[in-house]
């Protein structure tokens, strides 16, 4: 993300304390990983963005804007049917990844092969990150996890083995 300087310390500062005070009312387990909110909380607010939760998206997204003259991303933060609230710190580390990406093309947009790319490339990303912070074995485990899940549904969009198999009435080849 290219730094943008629209928000004042002060502004930055505000935004950061009420996300985080509404991240950890929300979903108190998260408190342990106030260092990975914060890292992105921050990345979105120096660089122009602002933060939200989404009560009717169940994942997280980043949406493209232009305030005060300039393009930015805001993060939002789908908590619709989220069962396992640490899914939101994989999730919106995931949008980080997006945010590192040259900007989306119409052609990766209507491709889902390319979409699979990016979106495995943003989750990349997110995992490099990630190794910069303190996080157990069974932390990792469940990104990989989560990641493999939804990497999986872009998968099936490209080759859905059960549309597939009744199909031809044998399993996919791959």
């Amino acid at each position: 993300m290219e730094n943008k300087n629209i928000w004042t310390e002060k502004e930055i500062e505000g935004f950061y304390n009420n996300i985080m005070r509404e991240t950890l009312a929300r979903f108190p387990v998260l408190a342990g990983y106030k260092d990975i909110l914060s890292f992105v909380f921050m990345a979105f607010f120096r660089h122009g963005g602002l933060v939200r939760f989404d009560e009717y998206a169940v994942g997280a997204y980043v949406n493209p804007d232009r305030l005060k003259g300039c393009y930015v991303y805001n993060l939002f933060i789908g908590i619709k049917d989220r069962v396992d609230p640490l899914t939101i710190v994989w999730s919106i580390l995931h949008e980080y990844g997006h945010t590192l990406q040259p900007n989306i093309t119409d052609e990766i947009h209507i491709s889902p092969v390319l979409t699979l790319e990016r979106e495995a490339d943003a989750w990349d990303r997110a995992e490099n990150k990630l190794m910069d912070f303190n996080i157990s074995p069974a932390d990792l485990e469940s990104f990989k996890t989560f990641r493999g899940a939804r990497l999986q549904s872009y998968r099936d969009k490209i080759l859905p083995s059960s549309n597939i198999k009744s199909i031809t009435n044998q399993e996919p080849q791959i």
